[in-house]
């Protein structure tokens, strides 16, 4: 069953999708989705990965982080400390919802440094792709920007955005979006060890980053070679990645609609 709806943290009012399985959940799962345009280009897939995970019993939360989709306020006002705290909450308010004591918080992409900082209210976690800092998101914006503008893209018009902020593709970054995100960062050290990790490279390559090495030691590490969900012009859908991480959450083969 599918419920849409809203759920509020201090005030901010954000849009939600609720996967309850019939009968009572085995589990809860938050689903933490990238950024910007990643989150269009991985739309269709982690939807399927919600309806996939109920259908094993698992209680799924889609939700759109203030300012962004259909949760109220504006994106050039959104803030990361904002995101943090609403992540926290959906795993509260998935859990009542759900009525279960446990939860996985899944994070995709930059959506993977919000779904650690949940790590200590969860007894699992899914990186998927992870962004380990948001220094590193903020310069691969400005990578991305770069290209679209070398391809003609219009630059945004002197004096439409406040001080301090910048424009990636139409999803606007306040300065103080943009000083909260230098700061922020997925530390494998932070996680509890009674959090099981399941850490997914999509990647054509054979091995990990350097960088990523603390999470692979701290998790049960996959490389799966397939092609990056995140960067798909068309829809896109990967069983490659849904599958074990719907087999981590939920291990029985039988799945019921």
């Amino acid at each position: 069953m599918e419920q849409h709806g809203y759920f509020k943290v201090n005030q901010r009012s954000l849009y939600a999708t609720a996967y309850l399985p019939k009968g009572k959940a085995v589990t809860a799962a938050v689903l933490c989705e990238p950024f910007g345009e990643e989150k269009r280009c991985a739309y269709r897939m982690l939807v399927r990965l919600a309806r996939q995970l109920c259908s094993r019993g698992v209680a799924v939360l889609r939700f759109d982080f203030s300012g962004t989709g259909d949760s109220s306020g504006v994106h050039e006002a959104a803030s990361w400390n904002d995101w943090q705290e609403e992540a926290r909450a959906a795993v509260a308010f998935l859990k009542g919802l759900a009525g279960v004591s446990d939860c996985t918080c899944l994070g995709f992409r930059a959506g993977a440094i919000l779904a650690a900082g949940c790590a200590n209210l969860c007894t699992k976690l899914v990186l998927c792709e992870p962004i380990l800092t948001g220094a590193e998101l903020f310069n691969d914006l400005e990578r991305r920007q770069k290209i679209k503008d070398m391809m003609g893209k219009a630059p945004v018009a002197e004096g439409t955005l406040p001080p301090g902020a910048r424009d990636f593709g139409g999803f606007v970054l306040s300065e103080r979006l943009i000083t909260e995100m230098q700061t922020a960062k997925l530390d494998a050290a932070s996680i509890p060890e009674t959090c099981r990790v399941l850490l997914l490279h999509v990647t054509g390559a054979k091995t990990y980053p350097r960088t990523w090495e603390g999470l692979v030691a701290r998790s049960d590490a996959r490389i799966i070679a397939d092609k990056p969900f995140w960067g798909q012009v068309d829809y896109f859908e990967s069983d490659a990645v849904n599958t074990p991480i719907a087999d981590f959450l939920a291990p029985s083969t039988e799945e019921t609609k």
